[in-house]
């Protein structure tokens, strides 16, 4: 599953390095009738308790980092 982070701040920065204009999210109608699905939202340093919404580059930071999840749902089913 690919999950992606984008929002604040982290979102213009994003778009200024990587130089895109839209965000396409496939695969969305086979998720179509799950009451619940998990989405990451954020990564949270259990030694501190902070919350990132960004993807930590430090290497040492990334490995003690819990993944942050939310749960949202149910998803509408887009087959016709």
């Amino acid at each position: 599953m690919l999950v992606l982070i984008v929002r604040g701040d982290n979102a213009n920065k994003n778009q200024a390095v990587n130089h895109y204009t839209a965000l396409n999210l496939t695969k969305l109608d086979v998720l179509g009738g799950f009451e619940k699905i998990k989405v990451a939202v954020a990564y949270k340093d259990p030694a501190t308790g902070e919350e990132m919404d960004f993807f930590p580059a430090d290497l040492g930071l990334l490995e003690r980092c819990e993944v942050v999840v939310r749960s949202i749902g149910p998803l509408p089913y887009l087959h016709e």
